[in-house]
């Protein structure tokens, strides 16, 4: 009796590390949103709807989680990563470029130790509040 008693119990630990496992991972998975101005009516062409994936993975790449998106215009792509920052994209730039100086700028403030609130990548220098 006191085998399977054992026995049950190692069972019931094993299924609680597998469940807490679970959530674990479930967890750490980022989500993202992608917001439309107008409920109902799509902004710009099809292919921006790609760049939204194509900009989530770039990011996940470089160890940001997007919080959420929205598509301000055809030309702007509003971001808020899971840290609170706010980064504005521009359509018009190369997305890995943007990203790339996303990362720069965002290692050159954790270096100095400055808090970085909103940071807007449209412009040929960066604008950083």
């Amino acid at each position: 009796m006191n085998k399977k008693k054992a026995q049950l119990l190692l069972l019931v630990l094993l299924l609680i590390l597998i469940i807490f496992g679970v959530f674990i991972i479930y967890k750490n998975k980022p989500q993202v949103f992608i917001s439309i101005p107008q409920p109902g009516k799509l902004v710009g062409p099809s292919a921006n709807r790609d760049l939204y994936v194509d900009l989530v993975n770039l990011l996940a790449q470089n160890q940001l989680s997007v919080s959420y998106l929205n598509f301000i215009d055809n030309e702007t792509i509003e971001a808020s990563l899971s840290s609170g920052i706010k980064v504005i994209f521009t359509t018009k730039k190369d997305i890995k470029e943007e990203v790339a100086s996303l990362q720069l700028i965002l290692a050159r403030f954790r270096i100095e130790g400055r808090k970085v609130n909103k940071i807007d990548l449209r412009f040929k220098n960066a604008f950083i509040e």
